[in-house]
């Protein structure tokens, strides 16, 4: 199993690459709108929607989208939690 994790990112050329390397991310979605230094949930949901099959967690989240996620349609990783994949 491979796990990519994004630290502050941007929407830049190469990052589907990124996303194919793995299994499971968690990527940046800072905001609602990416901005020249931070993806945000615009970039986010296209990004998810171009890699189904991975399971992709936003991170860095900003209270609008942490506590609009389901509306939104992703899954914000939650704080001091452990995953198991």
């Amino acid at each position: 199993v491979k796990v990519g994790f994004s630290g502050d990112l941007n929407y830049q050329e190469g990052i589907d690459k990124f996303i194919s390397s793995f299994d499971y991310g968690f990527l940046e979605c800072c905001s609602m709108k990416s901005s020249p230094a931070h993806l945000g949930y615009d970039h986010f949901i296209e990004l998810q929607n171009q890699f189904p099959n991975k399971k992709i967690y936003a991170i860095h989240c900003v209270d609008e989208v942490y506590h609009n996620e389901k509306q939104l349609g992703i899954t914000c990783a939650k704080h001091s939690k452990t995953y198991e994949f």
